[in-house]
């Protein structure tokens, strides 16, 4: 059944035209996400679904009595509410019944009432109505969402004034998935969520009976959630019917297949236009007028051509990370450190060093102080050395700026040192174009400071680059180049990121913040996940086990388990050198090749339990 249709819907800021023609629908029971570039409009059509903004043109139609829930990113109405009053506030009706239920029970306790067995009955009424509409669900469906999205109690009396940014984003998302929605629009639910979170929310999504409508920029979650893309470009709303990874693949080979019907028409154009000369010529030269009147009617054949326009493919942003100047080969030394803030220990007598070339991706739960242990880095706190000849760029997660009401190359012109010249060519890089050159800080979008921050910093250099949430703001395209960007920089990496494909691809080590302390792992986020899983470590244990407790009378199940063990191996090693051979075949497709390391690591990882086992079994049988 239809939810929502939106049929040719335009939508005026001003004089700036943000959708133009844009059609779509959702279908109950959908899960889609909504892809596109910064400022694009996604978020304009899920406040135009919501009714919190109107169209300009165009018709909107909705499915009769749809309850649609979204997770808005202004708060300004609820700032003096508290976060409990936040989480309970969808459920008025259902408060005011069990507020009449235990008003009707105190007159039930007088038995001799003369209105007792009316008020008896309103009560039952009363009791029924508030089951058959989950009203005994509601504090334990409340106390399951602030616990994945990891809300604590002492949360609860706050007013959502005095939270941070990233605490109102769990509140308001929490609120949004307790309401239970027959259709669930998510702007950026990722955002300010740790790993365990992220992934619980995935399960949550993966599990929603009802619709859900989502924009994000990040890919694993895309890909673990949805299967539908809708995506917003020049052309209005493109559908691609699969999860990210399809997206990918199927754009690719959308673009190749416009690019070579483009071509097949340019080439018979070509070949017209030739033909057309050749009886111009031929009437010429022979005087023969029925030439010339073969070239007009071939001439109007090409005017009358639908022409196809070449199809378009995104420009990539040319910038460079430029390490200035090589830094000593230590970089960073903590030497254990403890922090404490409002009585809450975060970490203690950690130690960590970092040298010149590593890309270190810092891993935690939220309020472990991961952008603690980065400020007192940049602060070069008691107990930090930073080595020598060090230049260090810094991108804060909050995106602050000095000024909010000054323009945009303003900011760029003060805090760059960028010649005056090369202004609007370095802000073109980033795709700051005239349009937006004197828009005010406080009108750009999350996307835009992120990337006029970027902006500032690669203009003036550094060789230490510290990111704190680097791609919380950035669209998928700008992911891109700045991961292809910073795979190829010469100097050194500090980063928090809870983007799982983003660490994945930039971290060559990984250290998680838990329990007060540090843990590191020299590998990327897979291997992260490795030595990390439960699971892994569980079945290892367990074959080591089973292995321990064998005995003669199970000798010739050993020999048999040991010989398929044997054959396993030889299959494994085969399929491990033909994955070897396909990543050096695909090393310019990062969809890919991202998917078939992937896979190598995870067989690498079998292999290695395999062997364990085949090792126990070897030694009990000589």
């Amino acid at each position: 059944m239809l939810q929502v249709t939106m049929d040719k819907i335009s939508k005026y800021y001003g004089s700036n035209l943000i959708l133009d023609d844009i059609s779509l629908r959702v279908i109950e029971g959908e899960k889609i996400g909504l892809i596109g570039k910064n400022g694009s409009g996604k978020s304009t059509i899920f406040k135009i679904i919501s009714k919190i903004e109107d169209y300009s043109s165009g018709n909107l139609t909705l499915q009769k009595n749809l309850k649609i829930g979204y997770l808005i990113q202004d708060f300004t109405n609820f700032l003096e509410k508290d976060v409990n009053e936040v989480l309970y506030s969808g459920f008025e009706d259902l408060l005011a019944i069990e507020n009449n239920i235990n008003n009707s029970l105190k007159l039930i306790e007088d038995c001799t009432s003369p209105t007792y067995n009316d008020d008896l009955i309103n009560y039952g009424k009363l009791q029924e109505e508030f089951e058959s509409q989950g009203g005994y669900e509601i504090d334990e469906k409340i106390k399951k969402i602030k616990l994945g999205l990891k809300i604590p109690d002492e949360f609860l009396k706050k007013k959502i004034s005095e939270l941070s940014g990233g605490e109102k984003n769990r509140v308001f998302l929490a609120k949004a998935l307790v309401d239970e929605p027959d259709l669930l629009l998510l702007d950026e639910p990722t955002n300010h969520l740790d790993l365990s979170s992220i992934k619980w929310l995935e399960e949550f999504v993966k599990g929603y009976k009802k619709s859900i409508f989502l924009i994000s920029h990040d890919r694993y979650f895309l890909d673990n959630t949805i299967d539908k893309i809708y995506e917003l470009n020049d052309k209005g709303i493109e559908i691609f019917n699969g999860n990210y990874s399809y997206y990918v693949v199927e754009k690719e080979r959308r673009y190749l297949k416009e690019l070579e019907i483009y071509l097949a028409q340019e080439k018979k154009i070509k070949q017209m236009e030739d033909a057309i000369r050749r009886f111009r010529h031929w009437g010429s030269n022979g005087d023969n007028e029925s030439m010339f009147i073969k070239a007009e009617n071939m001439r109007k054949r090409i005017e009358k051509m639908e022409k196809i326009d070449k199809p378009k493919i995104e420009k990539n942003i040319s910038f460079d990370f430029d390490s200035q100047g090589r830094s000593g080969k230590r970089v960073i030394k903590v030497d254990k450190i403890s922090k404490e803030i409002n009585n809450k220990l975060l970490f203690k007598n950690i130690s960590l060093d970092l040298y010149l070339g590593e890309r270190l991706g810092i891993v935690g739960s939220n309020g472990s102080g991961k952008s603690t242990l980065l400020k007192m880095i940049l602060d070069e706190a008691e107990g930090i050395t930073l080595g020598s000849s060090l230049k260090i760029a810094y991108l804060d997660q909050n995106l602050t700026f000095t000024n909010y009401q000054s323009t945009l190359i303003d900011v760029f012109r003060d805090e760059s040192i960028v010649k005056e010249s090369d202004l609007h060519r370095s802000l073109a890089k980033f795709h700051f174009y005239c349009e937006d050159l004197n828009k005010k800080i406080e009108s750009l979008s999350g996307g835009e400071k992120a990337r006029l921050k970027l902006a500032i910093m690669i203009n003036n250099g550094f060789n230490l680059l510290i990111l704190d949430e680097p791609t919380n703001h950035l669209d998928l395209h700008f992911k891109e180049i700045l991961e292809e960007t910073l795979a190829s920089f010469n100097g050194t990496l500090l980063f928090i990121s809870h983007d799982r494909y983003f660490l994945n691809k930039i971290a060559n080590r990984i250290i998680e913040l838990k329990d007060q302390t540090l843990y590191d792992y020299p590998g990327n986020f897979n291997y992260y996940l490795d030595q990390t899983s439960e699971v892994i470590v569980e079945a290892v244990k367990k074959d080591r086990a089973d292995t321990r407790v064998r005995d003669n009378q199970k000798q010739k199940n050993d020999e048999r388990r040991l010989k398929k063990l044997k054959t396993l191996e030889t299959k494994i090693l085969k399929t491990l050198d033909n994955l070897e051979v396909d990543i050096s075949l695909n090393q310019g497709d990062y969809t890919k090749l991202g998917n078939l390391i992937i896979e190598k690591e995870k067989i690498e990882t079998e292999y290695e339990i395999l062997l364990e086992e085949t090792f126990e079994l070897e030694e009990l049988l000589s």
